[in-house]
């Protein structure tokens, strides 16, 4: 008996093999039309448009503020405070900002102050709510997203831009002179004037200039007679002399 377990426990599995027979599948290609069917089929081809994207009209952003909006007493003292601004600076130039840490900010605003400017911020919705319908409605589209200010009670044109151009964290956008609204470019131009001073000077000095010319060109024939008449009587003196 054991030794059967035995031998039973040592044969080996037998293992069946049963073989298939691979069938390749029949797929056969279209024969090719002729010549006439595949002109048919050219000139009988729909022609399907591009689907045309319906463009939505962009929404653009009202930059006139509403006069219906409910203002707190805070918001009011701060549209006052922005209206003394625009009247006691003779100068209130926009500049857009780029991102700036806030000790940049405290380094930029401190070269402004050590030449006798201010870089002041307030929100755009108090100012245009304190510049409409003011004679500095204009200035509204200057005021769009963030915004700084550079203030002086005087117009130091000259000192601003030579200052902005060293620092490119602001860029302008135009501003008040004098109570005239100036773009960049025409504050470029203003910079390049000599001082107001100077400039009236040159101004009196054109005036008093053809002043004294009319007055040498009235003068001028008396003048001229009169030292004809002196040689006239030297002449005579001359002459009577001699005789």
């Amino acid at each position: 008996m054991a030794a059967h377990m035995r031998r039973c426990l040592l044969s080996t599995t037998q293992i069946c093999l049963t073989q298939v027979r691979y069938r390749r599948p029949n797929i056969q290609k279209p024969r090719p039309s002729t010549k006439e069917r595949r002109l048919f089929e050219a000139i009988t081809q729909p022609i399907l448009l591009p689907e045309v994207e319906r463009l939505q009209p962009v929404k653009v952003k009202d930059i006139n503020p509403r006069k219906d909006e409910q203002l707190s007493g805070y918001e009011k003292f701060l549209i006052r405070q922005c209206k003394k601004m625009f009247e006691d600076h003779k100068m209130v130039i926009v500049c857009q900002p780029l991102p700036m840490s806030e000790n940049e900010k405290r380094e930029i605003r401190n070269k402004f102050r050590d030449a006798g400017l201010d870089l002041v911020h307030h929100g755009n919705k108090l100012i245009r709510l304190a510049i409409m319908d003011t004679r500095l409605t204009n200035l509204l589209p200057f005021f769009t997203g963030t915004n700084l200010l550079i203030v002086s009670k005087d117009p130091q044109v000259a000192e601003m831009v030579k200052i902005v151009r060293r620092i490119p964290q602001l860029y302008i956008l135009g501003g008040l002179v004098d109570n005239y609204i100036l773009s960049k470019e025409a504050l470029m131009r203003n910079s390049k004037l000599p001082p107001l001073d100077i400039t009236r000077g040159q101004l009196v000095t054109l005036l008093n200039m053809g002043a004294a010319k009319t007055h040498s060109l009235l003068g001028s024939h008396q003048q001229t007679l009169s030292r004809n008449l002196e040689q006239y009587i030297k002449d005579q003196e001359g002459k009577n002399s001699n005789s």
